[in-house]
This record gives structure tokens, C-alpha cells and sequence, in this order.
């Protein structure tokens, strides 16, 4: 019985989330050092393009300009006004007459490899609560392994809605913090306290 427990808490905690986020599933794919990574998030229908930058000047989509990193939706998805401050002039920018959002190659005055932290972007989609359920989200890294971008998918936007959430650069999501990790292991330490002095109470009853 003691097993079950802890093996329930054991996977509520590994599978533990933001809250009503429901998360498809992670594809991780391979940028190229110079021309970087353009692709559709996995089995999105329709598809939803997502482009990381190389070290070369990168323009997407079509764009006539260098950027840094850029998504390509339609018009059913809308920003997340939660996620205000990470649209404008220093964040994500749509260029005129399209669904493209790109982040610029300067943000701030500092350039790409710069010391500049990249704002998260968010959008739902405005078209229902649903999208694709089987759609998963984009781990992109570089060729040494280095994590540089998520596209993550969920459905945790206004009324269940499905979501995108653009990541880069930063520290890869899902990989706990340090204090995350201790705490993880105080849970585990009193889990595995508390199961042993019920035995030893079970053992004197005997």
C-alpha cells in the first residue's frame, strides 16, 4: 500500500505543472550553427512555423530584415495580455500586414550574442478552447546541445484555450532549479520518515 503512495506522489511530482496546463509532449530538434532552424511545431494543423537564428543574418517568412527569432500563426491566435511587457518596441513586434511576430536582432541597443535577455512571448487561440491535442512543443538546441529556444504548447489560456509560449535563450524549461531540487528531496525525506514510523507503529502493535 506504502509503495502505491509513494509511487503516486513520486509521479505527481515528476508530471507536476503550472496549474490547468496540459502539455502535448516535447520534440526536440537541431539548429544550425549559421543558418539556424526554421519548421512547423510538430503535427500543428494548421501549421504553425517557428524560425531560431545561426550566427548568419536571418530574415524568415519573408522579412526584409534581421531577426533574431520569429513564429508565423494566423489569425486565430491573439497575445496573451498577461504577457503584455514582452510586446513592443524592446520585445515581440508583428510586422505590418501579416500574422508574423518576430523578436528584432537588437533589442535595447545590444545585438544578438549580446548580453540581452529575450522576453517570453505568449498567444492563445482565439477560435475555442481547442486546437490540436496531439500537437507537441519544439525544444530547439544548438548543435553542441545547448539549449536555445522552446515553443511550448498547452492548454492554459482563457477558458482552457490552447496556448503558445516562445522561450528563448534563458535556462531550459522543465529542468528544476537547485532550490526546486531540495525541495523535491525534503518531500521525499518525509515521505519515506513518515512511512517508517507507521511501520515501526505497526511493528509494536504486533
Amino acid at each position: 500500500m506504502y509503495t502505491r503512495i509513494l509511487a503516486a506522489a513520486l509521479s505527481a511530482l515528476i508530471l507536476a505543472g503550472p496549474a490547468n496546463a496540459a502539455v502535448f509532449g516535447t520534440t526536440t530538434v537541431v539548429e544550425d550553427s549559421v543558418t539556424g532552424y526554421v519548421g512547423a511545431i510538430p503535427t500543428s494543423s494548421p501549421a504553425i512555423m517557428v524560425a531560431s537564428d545561426g550566427e548568419a543574418a536571418f530574415q524568415p517568412f519573408g522579412l526584409t530584415f534581421d531577426v533574431s527569432d520569429a513564429i508565423m500563426l494566423n489569425e486565430s491566435w491573439a497575445p496573451d495580455p498577461t504577457y503584455a511587457s514582452a510586446f513592443g518596441a524592446n520585445g515581440w513586434q508583428q510586422a505590418p500586414n501579416t500574422f508574423i511576430w518576430y523578436l528584432a536582432a537588437c533589442l535595447g541597443g545590444v545585438c544578438e550574442n549580446g548580453d540581452v535577455v529575450e522576453p517570453i512571448g505568449k498567444w492563445y487561440f482565439t477560435a475555442g478552447s481547442g486546437w490540436n491535442p496531439g500537437t507537441q512543443s519544439l525544444l530547439i538546441t544548438d548543435a553542441d546541445g545547448a539549449f536555445s529556444d522552446f515553443i511550448g504548447v498547452a492548454n492554459d489560456g482563457p477558458g482552457g484555450a490552447a496556448t503558445i509560449t516562445f522561450q528563448s535563450g534563458g535556462a531550459a524549461p522543465g529542468v528544476p532549479e537547485p532550490a526546486t531540487w531540495a525541495m523535491m528531496l525534503l518531500g521525499f525525506g518525509g515521505i519515506g520518515l513518515a512511512m517508517r514510523c507507521r511501520k515501526s507503529a505497526f511493528a509494536q502493535v504486533a
